[in-house]
């Protein structure tokens, strides 16, 4: 079911479209009242969830997402149907990401937030496909689609001294290579791109 958390507020500094934190639009007929309706009955069905926003449990998630109150009155909602909950699918933050809903108050964990890393405005911008089955305990990993004419087909990581550290279809994770410089190589449908970074210690 989609569930709207989107602001109506406008973004801030005259930047066009709306702000980035969440919003339960508490009010007849808003969308955390349309939830506490359709929870408050029998659901006979695994529940799987679709909002711009993740379900963070974070005190600083307000800033981007759902405020920790918000999250709380969220879960408060899921918990009675804990059993049959599954996904809460999201994206916002333009990550990927897998993590479990807990409930603050008592530790347990209800399904499980995936966030994608869609994002249209960005020239590696990527999308996640789901393909939920069975009781929708499982769903698919991520699906990469590139554009053949805008992004890189295929990278190569090298070191300064011409060691060849990575090569596949997909930007390597920074996460997985020791601080120092590294040249990224870019095979686009126009040719090479060679990008020189730095990774440090504390990312």
């Amino acid at each position: 079911m989609g569930v709207d958390g989107v602001s109506r507020q406008p973004a801030p500094l005259g930047q066009a479209g709306v702000g980035p934190q969440a919003d339960l639009h508490d009010f007849p007929g808003g969308t955390i009242r349309f939830l506490d309706t359709l929870l408050s009955a029998t659901q006979p069905f695994p529940l799987v969830f679709f909002c711009h926003y993740p379900l963070l449990n974070s005190p600083i998630s307000g800033t981007h997402s759902f405020s920790p109150q918000e999250y709380d009155r969220i879960v408060s909602l899921l918990y009675p149907h804990r059993s049959q909950v599954r996904l809460w699918i999201a994206g916002h933050l333009h990550r990927q990401a897998d993590y479990p809903i807990t409930n603050r108050a008592t530790g347990e964990t209800l399904g499980r937030c995936v966030e994608t890393p869609a994002n249209k405005e960005v020239v590696q911008g990527q999308f996640r496909l789901f393909r939920v089955w069975g009781d929708a305990t499982q769903a698919s990993a991520l699906a990469y689609y590139p554009n053949s004419k805008t992004e890189p087909l295929g990278y190569r990581l090298w070191t300064l001294t011409g060691q060849l550290l990575y090569e596949g279809p997909r930007p390597p994770s920074l996460s997985d290579w020791p601080e120092g410089v590294y040249l990224l190589q870019e095979q686009t449908a126009q040719g090479l791109r060679v990008r020189a970074f730095f990774v440090t210690g504390t990312r």
